[in-house]
Parts: structure tokens; C-alpha cells; sequence
């Protein structure tokens, strides 16, 4: 199986204050959607994350921001991190971070964590200069707990 083939896309919104480069934030509401599949033709995975009302600046933008990517490729172990059964029941949080100063269309990078119960952080995947679309000044930040939404037939 070839590890280009799997791919992964995400759209990140948010609506708060989070200073740049700083812990300091306050999000109003958070939401992402992180997308696999093993091909093109293969049915599509949706995991969500979402953050509310969080003061810590572990999630947030500069005011609001908006960012959807293209489909991109995704190593085969960064795929088999992501499936349903390694995650279902483990207690995991994602640490999402999409960078970039979108206005329209752009590039943007993008940094995707798992979070286990017990704090320890393993990155799935950081990508540069993936084609984007969306509205956004500086980026947009997402940790909260992962969850699959329902497959749709």
C-alpha cells in the first residue's frame, strides 16, 4: 500500500482573542473537522474536535478565523493513528493548529497532535504550505477532546 495514496483534509473555524505567540486567550467557540480517507474513492472518515468558552489560550484566533485545506497526502502511520480503533475509548484530545494569513485563498501549515489521557503528546502530522481557502490574520488553534461524527451512507 502506497503512503501517498491516504490523505486527510481539515476546516478549522474560531471566534475569540488569542494574543500571537502568547498563553494568553480567551475562545468563545472552536470547531474543527479533521477528514481521512484511503483514497480518493474510499469512504470518508470525520473526526471533530471542539473547544468552548476556554480561557487557557489552548485554543483561539486573532478575533475569528476560518481556514478550510485541500486534501493532502498522509504518511500510512499517520493514517493508522487515525483509525476508529485505536482511538475509540482511549480518552484522546487533539492539539490542532492551522497557521497562515488567509484572505480568500492561500497556503497555510498545519499541525496535528494526539493527546492521551495521561498528557503525553504525539504528532500525527505537520504539513507546509497546503492550498487553502478561508479568512484568518495569524492562526487558528484547537485542543479538545476528538470524536468521530456519524458515516454517511
Amino acid at each position: 500500500m502506497s503512503s501517498y495514496s491516504m490523505e486527510a483534509k481539515i476546516t478549522i473555524s474560531s471566534i475569540g482573542l488569542a494574543i500571537p505567540g502568547t498563553s494568553l486567550g480567551i475562545n468563545a467557540l472552536s470547531g474543527t473537522y479533521l477528514q481521512i480517507r484511503k483514497n480518493p474513492k474510499a469512504p470518508i472518515l470525520t473526526y471533530a474536535i471542539k473547544s468552548t468558552l476556554d480561557i487557557s489560550g489552548n485554543s483561539g484566533t486573532l478575533i475569528m478565523g476560518h481556514a478550510a485545506s485541500s486534501w493532502f497526502p498522509v504518511s500510512e502511520e499517520a493514517f493508522s493513528k487515525l483509525q476508529i480503533d485505536n482511538l475509540k475509548g482511549k480518552g484522546y484530545f487533539a492539539d490542532v493548529e492551522v497557521s497562515s494569513t488567509l484572505v480568500g485563498s492561500g497556503t497555510t501549515d498545519i499541525k496535528f497532535s494526539l493527546i492521551s489521557k495521561n498528557g503525553n503528546s504525539d504528532v500525527v502530522f505537520e504539513k507546509y504550505n497546503l492550498k487553502s481557502k478561508g479568512f484568518q490574520l495569524d492562526s487558528t488553534k484547537i485542543r479538545g477532546q476528538i470524536f468521530l461524527l456519524p458515516i454517511k451512507k
